[in-house]
């Protein structure tokens, strides 16, 4: 599997937290003197920022980035998003990619509809785009909450965007409630589910909080 996957960790990406704010009302995030300028990484040339909930991205039902609402639909979201990005571009040197949450319920449920407008509109701007799938805040025990559920989620995600090649799959995100076998296993499974979406777009996080990737 070392050969076959991109194995990249949440802290070799040193994903920056963009000053995304709680209140769901802004829409134009001013990151820090600090978060001035980014510096690409791997081969795929990845210098990205995440994009997260106010709430923090372990919630129980949808996950919904900073400055969205859940009444929003396709159209306001890909508005909102292009304000959002835009300001990331502008204001965050050399950034290219941005981080998504996903979770079941924001893929299977109503939402979806309205949030691949974020996700649509990251890539009109040539960017790439990584779906990362997190627990539930009610779990948040390193473990995929509901295993049926999780695969589902991602089958809909790859039957949209597999085809993508800006679009890279985040398996699950600090998986630190399995052991390095168990771990492995799912990795497996999810590479002999998708084998048509190319080994360079899927990240696998290491053992622990992403920490550890030798084994994997």
């Amino acid at each position: 599997m070392k050969k076959q996957a991109l194995i990249l960790s949440v802290c070799v990406l040193s994903y920056l937290l963009s000053g995304c704010s709680k209140n769901n009302d802004k829409v134009s995030p001013q990151p820090p003197d600090s978060l001035k300028e980014v510096e690409a990484v791997g081969a795929a040339g990845i210098a990205g920022v995440n994009w997260a909930d106010g709430r923090d991205n372990f919630v129980d039902g949808w996950v919904i980035p900073s400055g969205l609402t859940a009444s929003d639909n396709y159209t306001t979201v890909s508005a909102k998003a292009n304000a959002i990005l835009t300001g990331f571009q502008t204001n965050i040197q050399g950034v290219n990619t941005v981080r998504l949450p996903i979770n079941p319920p924001s893929v299977a449920e109503a939402w979806w509809a309205a949030y691949t407008g974020a996700i649509d509109r990251a890539l009109s701007k040539n960017m790439k785009v990584i779906l990362a799938c997190w627990e539930s805040a009610s779990s948040r025990n390193g473990i995929i909450d509901n295993t049926t559920q999780f695969w589902a989620m991602w089958q809909t995600v790859v039957n949209k965007y597999g085809s993508n090649n800006n679009v890279y799959f985040e398996v699950f995100n600090e998986p630190h409630g399995y052991t390095l076998a168990q771990l492995t296993t799912i990795y497996a499974e999810f590479l002999s589910r998708y084998p048509n979406v190319p080994r360079g777009r899927i990240i696998l996080g290491g053992t622990g909080y992403s920490e550890n990737v030798t084994g994997v």
